[in-house]
């Protein structure tokens, strides 16, 4: 676990949730490659698809974990500190200097 100005440092927090977007898009991606299908796997009684629609499924879901991870890492409506910025920041609580 990191410090406590690591929990605080709002480039941190979007850099973890760009991480696990990129991973689960990477999880799904390669699990269609290897014929693995994640979600037939976890979702086969529940949902009676043919096996073109689990691939579209995962497919579709990986691109959309692709995609927002892209778009949080482009900042589009999120705000990206500068150096200055964050030292400001450091032992106050993120929220309250917005």
């Amino acid at each position: 676990m990191g410090n406590a100005s690591e929990a605080l440092d709002p480039m941190w927090v979007q850099i973890k949730v760009t991480l696990f977007n990129a991973l689960v898009a990477f999880i799904l991606w390669i699990g269609l490659r290897a014929e693995k299908n994640f979600f037939r796997f976890v979702f086969h009684k529940t949902f009676h698809f043919t096996e073109e629609g689990w691939h579209n499924l995962t497919r579709n879901a990986a691109l959309f974990f692709l995609a927002t991870g892209r778009t949080r890492r482009c900042g589009l409506g999120l705000p990206m500190p500068t150096h200055r910025a964050q030292s400001r920041l450091d032992g106050h609580r993120y929220l309250d200097s917005l």
